[in-house]
């Protein structure tokens, strides 16, 4: 018989925050695949044996997000873990009181003809409850099969209706302390199937009745007048495409302003945003008062509207994340007005017409928003108008949106690509640069030294890909680590990762040779990243490859 060991009698919030930590060190580690989950829960498959306060804390991680799909073949659902591990066997003991985000998947057809009641009528959905899920998120498909059912036989008005309710209330049942409801909806009826359409709408409608907060996302602006917008009260979130033809997106985003806190939409074909913030029927404006991102995605060619708010108007006050993608869509800065001791994010696209705005509106001076700590720069498009002859002229303007903020995403324009580093290295000493993105620069050894000296506070680069460049008069690459060594170092003291968002592996020499050099010189140096799994495998076999090499073996530990 085994001794207990000490970690057997750790108290159960140690054990837990033990288990949360290496959960997270595996989701961020360099050589695990980020991408396939079941790998990272792989990894702590071992935890399962220490005792059973370390197999409890490790199975609610296990089964913590759960997806029932009633899509599934036969007369079952099919229920499954997003981390759950190939290897171990599921526990013969009901797990459904460990889950806490629950997501149903189905097609409408299988509401409207009883199938998905049918599924969740039998052992063991038919005594199955989530006790600790709060947020439901159903994914509802529309497909060719429900317009076969709605016109065949089998498609009987009361009987469809009554499924729709009886599904509904099964889910809010196994669902009891149900506080949100997120529906993702993939394809609709046709606007001239009336049937299809009101069916639909009445299954929305009331899938929105069961919780006190609810989310919509049709990301690609499918159903117009299938949305039940007077029946949907309490909207917190609202992911869509602008439909141009009925409106009903900006209708429900109006209706819906006092609850709104997250609105993202869409719209390739230049839909005029200016009905989100004015009624178009009274001209009155709206209001969106506990708003707290605001993320818009409009045509490359969109111009924007020229129609202004009236002046003092502040219709976004809690306004916490902006991130405005290609044109700025409004006519003056009212999407700024009211918000500069919230807004802690900023995304835009420098588009000259934006410049413009921001200039003559004064939005940001050097004490006019506190919070703002991240601020997002995306490239110009080709061929767009703008006034930055130089590198330096545009990171000026770049660093007067908020000087004092620790996060930069910088995209360079392609005229002055290869201007950006040195502009970088001679604008002055900006010590509140903590994360700095270029991810379409390439730059050199020499412009990375460059830059953690004029950054102090750097600790996170983002870059395309790297070279050694030009190397001093006198030194080849065997010499480099002893001169990089015993001229540079210590630099960048607070320098912890480089990050390759661009990698292509006939760069993988160099590559590997610039992040140890970067390791000799810079104190708290810890890793260089790439994205691709594969890709990263190369650079990890590159990088060892060099260290066993002369001139970096004798610094290797």
């Amino acid at each position: 018989m085994y001794a207990p060991t000490p970690f057997q009698f750790l108290p159960p919030h140690i054990v837990q925050l033990i288990v949360d930590h290496m959960a997270d060190s595996i989701r961020t580690s360099c050589s695990v695949d980020r991408r396939d989950p079941k790998k990272r829960g792989e990894l702590l498959i071992p935890l399962l044996s220490v005792c059973h306060n370390f197999r409890d804390n490790v199975h609610s991680l296990f089964f913590r997000d759960c997806t029932l799909n009633l899509n599934a073949w036969g007369d079952k659902a099919s229920e499954t873990h997003i981390i759950w591990p190939s290897s171990p066997r599921r526990p013969t003991y009901p797990t459904h009181h460990l889950v806490k985000t629950l997501k149903i998947e189905l097609d409408a057809w299988e509401v409207y003809s009883g199938e998905a009641l049918k599924k969740l009528s039998v052992p063991p959905y038919d005594t199955v409850t989530f006790p600790l899920v709060s947020d439901l998120s159903v994914v509802l498909r529309y497909n060719g099969k429900c317009e076969e059912y709605l016109d065949g036989d089998a498609g009987f008005p009361r009987d469809t209706v009554y499924n729709i309710g009886a599904f509904v209330r099964c889910v809010k049942h196994m669902v009891p302390e149900i506080g949100k409801v997120a529906i993702n909806t993939q394809g609709k009826p046709t606007d001239s199937d009336s049937k299809g359409v009101s069916y639909f709408r009445d299954l929305l409608s009331q899938l929105f009745e069961i919780a006190e907060a609810t989310a919509f996302s049709d990301p690609h602006g499918e159903l117009g007048l299938c949305i039940p917008i007077h029946q949907i009260s309490n909207l917190v979130l609202l992911n869509s495409h602008v439909d141009l033809q009925s409106g009903q997106v900006l209708s429900l985003a109006r209706h819906s302003a006092q609850t709104l806190q997250h609105l993202e939409l869409q719209s390739y074909s230049g839909a005029d945003m200016t009905g989100l913030v004015q009624d178009p029927d009274s001209g009155e404006y709206v209001e969106y008062p506990r708003l707290r991102t605001l993320e818009l995605m409009l045509p490359k060619k969109f111009q924007g509207s020229h129609r202004l708010v009236s002046a003092g108007t502040i219709l976004f006050p809690s306004l916490r994340r902006l991130w405005v993608g290609t044109n700025y869509p409004f006519g003056d800065d009212v999407a700024f007005r009211g918000n500069s001791a919230t807004l802690e994010y900023l995304s835009l696209a420098l588009y000259q017409a934006t410049v413009n705005i921001l200039t003559e509106h004064c939005v940001f001076t050097p004490t006019s928003h506190p919070r703002l700590q991240c601020v997002n720069i995306v490239p110009l498009s080709t061929g767009t108008t703008n006034d930055f002859a130089t590198a330096t002229a545009y990171l000026e303007f770049v660093m007067s949106i908020a000087p004092g903020a620790s996060v930069r995403q910088i995209a360079d324009m392609r005229q002055i690509r290869n201007g950006i580093a040195p502009a970088l290295s001679v604008l002055g000493d900006y010590a509140s640069i903590q994360v700095l993105s270029l991810p379409y620069t390439a730059l050199s050894l020499w412009d990375i030294i460059s830059l953690t000296k004029s950054l102090p506070c750097l600790s996170d680069l983002v870059t395309k890909n790297s070279h050694l460049g030009e190397l001093p008069q006198g030194v080849s690459k065997a010499d480099l680590p002893d001169y990089v060594r015993s001229n540079y170092a210590p630099m960048g003291e607070r320098l912890r990762c480089w990050h390759i968002s661009y990698f292509w592996s006939y760069d993988v020499e160099e590559v590997a040779t610039v992040a140890l050099l970067l390791a000799l010189a810079c104190p708290n140096f810890d890793y260089a990243a790439v994205d691709d799994f594969n890709q990263k495998e190369t650079l990890m076999k590159a990088i060892q490859k060099k260290i066993d090499e002369p001139g970096f073996s004798q610094h290797a530990l």
